[in-house]
């Protein structure tokens, strides 16, 4: 694999980074240091325990520390790339902070929308990014907003294109349910599958016929049709007892002792 990995960085080039990984940029050649010495104690894990003697003690001293070195590499690869992860996430909730204080919308939203997909911020060492004075921050949104609302204050032009657009709401949930919907997702049903106490099973409902769906529509719009105008918490109010059962079993897992 060593061997492999040389000749193709030889012939190919280097590869470009990653875009989903941004906190890849600017850390190329470590990262390819990294990963030719995983490859490295690769090959020699491989090459110790391709010996003739396997059961030498000092054979086997060296299978061990092959084997270790192996670990530490991937370990050490692991821990480099989390802590580059945490400094990108770090660096930009840091800005989207410095661009709070200084009222840049333009570029706190464009932080915001970067930020989107990571939920939880937090610094290099695992803690939470959050402001100095939560109760002021809450406050100064509150009477900036106030603001706009009553036209005293001004929203730049960039702010908009960094803002989500918001889809077509969905509608078909007003409706009631087909019988093509309820086909569609009896055939997405997994077969050789437990049953339950009934011992009816899914195979049951996807080569039953037609009849057995029509039948099956039925339930579902009755059951969608009594939910929709039922009260709030009394959606289940009709269903049998047994579906408003809930049954809990302990299973260990195998090799686990858990």
């Amino acid at each position: 694999m060593y061997v492999i990995n040389q000749a193709a960085l030889r012939v190919l080039g280097e590869a470009e980074v990653d875009k989903a990984r941004p906190w890849l940029e600017g850390h190329w050649n470590e990262l390819k240091q990294l990963d030719s010495n995983v490859a490295l104690a690769q090959q020699r894990d491989r090459q110790a325990r391709q010996c003739e003697h396997p059961w030498d003690e000092a054979q086997q001293l060296v299978v061990y520390t092959a084997r270790r070195n192996l670990n530490h590499a991937r370990r050490t690869r692991r821990r480099q790339l989390s802590e580059w992860e945490a400094n990108y996430w770090s660096q930009l909730a840091s800005q989207a902070l410095q661009a709070e204080r200084d009222r840049n919308l333009g570029e706190l939203f464009r932080l915001h929308k970067l930020l989107g997909a990571h939920t939880t911020l937090r610094q290099g060492d695992g803690s939470r990014v959050l402001p100095l004075d939560l109760e002021a921050e809450r406050e100064a949104w509150k009477a900036h907003f106030s603001a706009i609302q009553t036209g005293v204050g001004e929203v730049a032009d960039e702010v908009w294109t960094n803002i989500p657009r918001v889809g077509e709401q969905a509608r078909w949930l007003e409706t009631l349910p087909t019988k093509e919907e309820v086909e569609r997702c009896v055939g997405q049903m997994q077969n050789r599958r437990a049953s339950g106490e009934d011992g009816f099973m899914a195979e049951f409902l996807k080569y039953g016929g037609s009849c057995l769906l029509q039948e099956l529509h039925s339930i579902v719009v009755r059951a969608w049709k009594y939910s929709v105008e039922a009260e709030a918490g009394q959606e289940a109010y009709l269903w049998p007892s047994e579906w408003q059962v809930g049954w809990f079993t302990m299973d260990t897992e195998m090799g686990s002792g858990r």
